[in-house]
């Protein structure tokens, strides 16, 4: 099985998969345990810890240590930090198994910067791209089934793929899988 679709299958065993409101925890502890591992801490927002979660479960145990050093609470910093790996590709097509990165976009502008000095952004996980070249589907973390950016589970989504500003998000692009 390629690593695109070991991806896909390790985030399909994920989908709804519901946090401890506020962002303190899961209801399933190992599930929890994991998150945990990824150094995701209390109260944070999870989404880019899921796809670091994912990925790492699916690599050599060289491959984690590689990407432990890319991967970021920080959904836009997590697209910024793949710049400078020869291993991974940053692109604008969607394909199973990418990770795909928004920022946060507030009053038309794209390099708001957070309460936390880091620009707000969202993460997910490719599942399909449904032979559409205008749709794709993922799976998300600390998403809801209603589509928000904010959740409370890992919640399936069908995504155009636009990189104009949408419900205050804008598509940024894909981290392709090694």
């Amino acid at each position: 099985m390629s690593i695109n679709n070991r991806i896909v299958q390790a985030a399909l065993a994920d989908e709804g998969q519901k946090e401890v409101k506020g962002n303190h925890g899961w209801k399933d502890k190992d599930f929890d345990i994991q998150m945990k591992s990824t150094g995701w801490l209390d109260g944070q927002a999870w989404c880019a810890y899921w796809t670091e979660k994912i990925w790492c479960q699916v690599y050599d145990a060289d491959t984690v240590k590689i990407l432990r050093r890319f991967f970021s609470a920080n959904a836009v910093g997590t697209y910024d930090n793949f710049w400078s790996s020869p291993d991974f590709i940053r692109s604008k097509e969607p394909v199973e198994g990418a990770v795909v990165i928004w920022q946060h976009v507030k009053n038309g502008d794209p390099s708001y910067v957070g309460g936390s000095n880091w620009i707000r952004g969202h993460a997910g996980i490719v599942i399909d791209t449904e032979g559409d070249a205008n749709y794709f589907t993922t799976l998300e973390g600390n998403s809801n089934s209603e589509g928000g950016r904010e959740g409370i589970e890992v919640a399936r989504q069908r995504r155009k793929l636009d990189f104009d500003k949408q419900n205050g998000l804008q598509l940024v692009g894909f981290i392709h899988p090694k």
